[in-house]
């Protein structure tokens, strides 16, 4: 059993690496925007079962830029 745990060992990754990915999740993290519920509604699948059901608004920005014009 012990060579099976060998052979499944973790790759050794440069530390640059991982620091530069470690921004990356980051900078990810703080881009997220908080959902914000749109409407709730109840969904009855039968007598005496009832489950709710949310609905968000997605939306995105997008900004162009032009230098040359």
């Amino acid at each position: 059993m012990q060579d099976d745990e060998d052979a499944c060992e973790w790759p050794t990754v440069h530390s640059s690496l991982e620091i530069a990915l470690f921004s990356m999740i980051q900078n990810m993290k703080l881009k997220e925007s908080s959902k914000r519920v749109a409407f709730k509604i109840p969904f009855q699948l039968a007598d005496g079962f009832v489950i709710g059901i949310a609905g968000y608004v997605s939306f995105t920005v997008s900004i162009s830029w032009n230098a040359g014009s």
